[in-house]
């Protein structure tokens, strides 16, 4: 258990690491591009406590060695917890998806002015002259070292010169689906490695969407990790994406979502899927996806133990706490991939 003082976790010394953590309402991912220098995306709460600082905390990694911390969109169960995480680790950069002035006014317009999204903006601004922000945009560069090149893909620009903010603030597109068009599509390459994360990016039109990533995009080296944008749901399949970005032995995984009536992804969704790859990896178990046949590989006992013990919010017996974690040589070599918790395998 996470409150068990005892328990602990290895880190993988020498290797980079990959890590997807979900309970259904929630997801956070974890890059380790070299020996201490981490990156935070995304967040969500467990005990109200952000899932990311728990895992690395068991991990033992020191709060210096966080060095990105990022929101790829202001939807709930990607925000939860940003507040705390901008706090302890106080000496990284910040990714946002949009200008702050333009993220604020959309938070206004459809927050609560005492909510937690108000709240963190007022944290954000209030560090202006001290941390430093990368805004992302369309094939922009936000960080690159000896080991890391991290590119941005989503083409805000076009969104904004289209009219689609405008649309949203005016009420005349449904809110917040059309927020994901907004989403960070990221491109991360660790040496001889890079993986491709999808964010919630959806499907809508040649200038903005995945059609226009994919089109716009095609010279970048091609990824063997792939996160499945938008929980795997049909409105963030493209296979333009697989055939064109991703290379042929690419790994696939995914964050469930547990919230809404059609939960994603359903069957048919996952069927699109294997369509490219053998077998999917799907961070945690949900009502939705209860009877589709798993297969469940567990390399860690003491991770079994762990995750096994953490209920989702709603302490339902059907959805639990899951995790992915892969780990490779960022020279050569393929993922190893453990399961974690009610994490499981969807092949064909």
């Amino acid at each position: 258990m996470f409150d068990d003082e005892n328990f602990n976790i290895e880190l993988k010394e020498n290797q980079i690491e990959v890590v997807l953590l979900s309970h259904g309402t929630g997801e956070c991912i974890l890059i380790k591009y070299e020996e201490n220098h981490w990156i935070i995306l995304d967040s969500f709460l467990y005990n109200k406590e952000p899932i990311a600082k728990i895992y690395l905390d068991k991990l033992g990694v020191d709060s210096s060695c966080v060095h990105f911390i990022g929101v790829t969109h202001w939807h709930d169960d990607h925000i939860k917890g940003f507040r705390e995480l901008l706090k302890v680790y106080k000496d990284s950069e910040v990714l946002i998806s949009m200008d702050n002035t333009f993220e604020k006014i959309l938070i206004k317009k459809y927050c609560n002015e005492d909510g937690e999204f108000l709240s963190t903006f007022k944290l954000l601004e209030s560090e202006k002259k001290r941390r430093k922000f990368r805004i992302a945009g369309e094939r922009k560069l936000l960080r690159k070292t000896q080991t890391l090149t991290l590119k941005s893909l989503t083409p805000q620009d076009s969104l904004i010169s289209l009219g689609i903010f405008d649309k949203i603030l005016n009420k005349d597109v449904k809110y917040p689906s059309h927020l994901n068009l907004f989403s960070i599509v990221l491109h991360c390459k660790m040496k001889n490695t890079s993986i491709l994360l999808g964010a919630d990016m959806e499907n809508h039109n040649s200038e903005i969407g995945w059609e226009a990533i994919v089109r716009d995009n095609e010279d970048l080296e091609k990824a063997s990790l792939f996160k499945i944008p938008h929980h795997g749901s049909k409105t963030g399949y493209n296979k333009k994406i697989w055939n064109k970005m991703l290379t042929s032995d690419a790994i696939a995984i995914l964050a469930p979502y547990s919230k809404c009536k059609s939960s994603p992804p359903q069957k048919e969704d996952l069927e699109n899927i294997i369509k490219h790859v053998k077998k999917v990896y799907i961070a945690c178990k949900t009502k939705s996806l209860k009877n589709i046949t798993s297969k469940t590989l567990i390399s860690d006992p003491k991770m079994v133990e762990l995750f096994d013990s953490l209920a989702t919010i709603k302490e339902s017996v059907e959805e639990k706490m899951g995790g992915i974690r892969l780990s490779k040589d960022a020279t050569s070599g393929s993922w190893d991939v453990d399961l974690l918790g009610s994490a499981f395998c969807y092949s064909s």
